[in-house]
């Protein structure tokens, strides 16, 4: 196996791989880039915007009820972190930030994922890495028996991308400041973005059923 080939079966691996050097690059020559309403996030903005397009063009174009379920559910998942990742526009509308934010809020923004160090942030890396874990061990056969379907699952090749970013992500948050994690969430912005809209590609209206390996990306 050349070279070449093997880049090209794990072309989206090394496009990660890429990516994640350009920003690296980024943030050592200018780290004003990954300050609040700056570069990269607008990029995050961007991708979850484009996140948020695909997770409800997926909803309406097939008729599959499981797929549309799951479709409805990550789009209005997209538009909370959006709003989050703007403090529910506190910036943008100079919002007095309430008491109870002032006292519990890591960043005094007024959001819910700096609360308490980040837990709700922690539930949901808990949630992803034990998603693309299941992807892994091959139990996404039995739990899509379980759920009828109701959910798509990884390759192994995404489902260890996916892992590695977000181990990086945890890692960055407890040993770097602030501003490095903005980073790999970006990169956890374009691993979505760049999933649902792979799933366009399978046309489902011509179906009243899906397997597991359907959904894999």
């Amino acid at each position: 196996m050349t070279l070449f080939s093997i880049i090209k079966k794990n072309s989206i691996v090394v496009f990660f791989l890429l990516i994640l050097i350009i920003l690296n690059i980024l943030y050592l020559s200018n780290m004003s880039f990954f300050l609040e309403d700056n570069l990269i996030e607008n990029i995050q903005l961007f991708l979850l915007f484009g996140c948020i397009f695909t997770s409800f063009r997926n909803y309406f174009n097939y008729s599959l009820i499981q797929f549309q379920a799951f479709s409805f559910i990550s789009g209005l998942g997209f538009i909370f972190i959006l709003f989050e990742e703007i403090s529910w526009g506190q910036r943008l509308f100079n919002i007095p930030l309430p008491n109870f934010f002032l006292k519990y809020n890591n960043s005094m923004e007024l959001n819910l994922h700096n609360i308490n160090d980040g837990t709700l942030e922690q539930i949901m890396y808990f949630i992803f890495i034990f998603w693309a874990l299941i992807s892994l061990i091959k139990l996404k056969y039995y739990f899509n028996r379980l759920l009828r379907h109701k959910i798509p699952f990884f390759s192994r090749n995404m489902g260890m991308l996916f892992i590695f970013i977000l181990i990086l992500t945890q890692w960055s948050y407890s040993n770097s400041d602030k501003i490095y994690p903005e980073l790999y969430e970006t990169l956890i912005y374009l691993f979505f973005f760049i999933f649902n809209y792979n799933l366009k590609k399978y046309n489902f209206l011509k179906h009243n059923y899906y397997n597991s390996k359907d959904l894999e990306f």
